[in-house]
């Protein structure tokens, strides 16, 4: 009776077991079904409902599947080594895409920007660029000058201010830490150029205006006035014609405010060498000049049709003329 318990008992037991095995087999083979297949929502719900009999872990986890369907994308990945790979893909190609879509980061000319201390205790502030001013800054000299734009390769480039310690004022183009380009000088003293640079000099067209009220509009060369140009005096004479040096020098005209005309050769700033003087009375005078004044040989034309030929010193006729009479009568004149 006793054996036939015991048998009884091991048969229950044996039963059970392989029961509880069975249905943790059919648990676990719903989840795998489940992250296989990752079918449709019907099927994803039935096979819940069939992990539902096997344990509470399972029930909660199928709860957790049928809940989040991203929590079973993300346990597929998670298994499958091949999903992963997918993701990290998918990943990569999300952030290609998002990069593309973004608007393209505007950046200056510039790594860093900085604060330095030379040793001569000159001071920049501004942009940084491989340890080098680059970009947009400011650099105070010790001296009391003080550069504010752009700069290239540690030199100024570009749009700049130059405030000198002296109170003269630079604005306009670098290049090669040189004023090159256009720019506007203002002088301490009230005069002002603007115009073309070149290597740090005036060069090229260009407007000066002088601290009295003169001006002059025209070429410049190395720093100077030089070529064709028109300069306006302050007190109303106007010159038209050729420069060098800064002065008056080749073939022009000057308008004097009195109704006078000079038009011919010139010399540092003076009327010199061939030239016609017209007065305002209608009367001129066609030879010589020297140092601004009639000097050599000249015919002098009178209003009225008469004519004299000589020599002139120092503005004023001399020795023996022949005057030249509009009724025909040749008279000699002596001064």
């Amino acid at each position: 009776m006793e054996s036939k318990k015991e048998s009884k008992h091991e048969s229950k037991k044996e039963s059970k077991n392989t029961s509880k095995k069975e249905s943790k087999k059919e648990s676990l083979k719903a989840v795998e079904n489940i992250i296989k297949n990752n079918g449709p929502e019907h099927s994803k719900k039935e096979s819940i409902k069939d992990s539902k009999k096997s344990s509470k872990k399972n029930q909660e986890n199928i709860d957790n599947i049928d809940n989040d369907k991203s929590e079973i994308k993300l346990s597929q990945k998670s298994i499958n080594p091949e999903n992963k790979e997918k993701a990290k893909e998918e990943e990569k190609s999300k952030n290609e895409e998002d990069k593309s879509i973004k608007p393209p980061k505007i950046t200056l000319r510039r790594a860093q920007k900085g604060n330095v201390v030379y040793d001569n205790g000159d001071k920049y502030i501004g942009s940084l660029k491989n340890e080098l001013k680059d970009g947009i800054g400011v650099y105070y000299y010790t001296s009391g000058s003080r550069y504010e734009g752009n700069w290239k390769n540690n030199l100024k480039d570009g749009q700049g201010i130059f405030y000198y310690a002296s109170g003269d004022k630079y604005e306009g183009e670098y290049k090669n830490d040189l004023m090159e380009g256009k720019g506007i000088y203002t002088f301490q003293s009230g005069a002002i150029y603007e115009g073309e640079w070149k290597g740090g000099l005036k060069e090229g067209r260009g407007k000066y205006y002088f601290k009295g009220g003169s001006k002059y509009e025209g070429d410049f060369k190395n720093d100077n006035m030089e070529g064709r140009g028109v300069f306006t005096h302050k007190n109303g004479n106007k010159y038209e014609g050729d420069f060098k040096n800064d002065k008056k020098d080749g073939r022009g005209v000057m308008y004097y405010k009195n109704g006078d005309k000079y038009d011919g050769n010139w010399r540092e700033g003076k009327e010199e060498g061939k030239g016609v003087y017209y007065y305002k009375n209608g009367n001129r005078y066609e030879g010589d000049f020297k140092e601004g004044k009639r000097e050599g040989k000249g015919v002098f034309y009178y209003n009225n049709g008469d004519r004299e030929m000589g020599d002139f010193m120092n503005d004023a006729p001399v020795g023996m003329h022949v005057k030249y009479c509009i009724e025909g009568k040749i008279k000699k004149v002596y001064y």
